[in-house]
């Protein structure tokens, strides 16, 4: 008799949201600095698509994007105001980093307090795990850490 598991179909949940100054340049929010969200398993179509790309699922590959500030936010919400231009780019297939490129208007993000969850917007693309499944509860969210 075979034990063990074959996975899970659980949609991807947020397991982890840093902040990081690749230059370590200041200790203050600004250009340049990167956010990175992690996922609990790999991310597989993005159902609805991103940049236009096909009527139908999208699957990113890593190193894809760099995506646009309103291809970002049709990912995720945040709560706090990231700035007037970032862009994201799939690290791995659980983790995309976004890249803070212009930071006017930016609010502070507060280690602890700061929070990013899946995109609630009308336009939003839903996540998904790689067998499909998505519907990732807006309710899952998480503050922002060190890395």
């Amino acid at each position: 008799m075979v034990g063990g598991t074959l996975g899970s179909l659980a949609p991807p949940t947020i397991v982890g949201f840093s902040a990081d100054d690749p230059d370590n340049a200041d200790a203050a929010y600004g250009d340049g600095d990167v956010l990175t969200v992690r996922f609990d398993r790999a991310v597989g179509g993005l159902a609805g698509g991103l940049g236009g790309v096909g009527d139908g699922p999208y699957r990113q590959s890593v190193g894809e994007g760099p995506y646009s500030r309103a291809e970002v936010d049709r990912l995720f919400g945040f709560s706090t105001p990231l700035g007037a231009d970032y862009r994201g780019t799939w690290r791995d297939a659980s983790t995309i980093s976004l890249e803070l490129v212009d930071a006017r208007g930016a609010g502070a993000l507060v280690l602890g307090r700061s929070r990013v969850y899946p995109s609630v917007a009308a336009d939003a693309v839903r996540l998904r795990n790689r067998a499909g499944c998505e519907n990732v509860p807006e309710a899952r969210c998480l503050t922002l850490t060190n890395p």
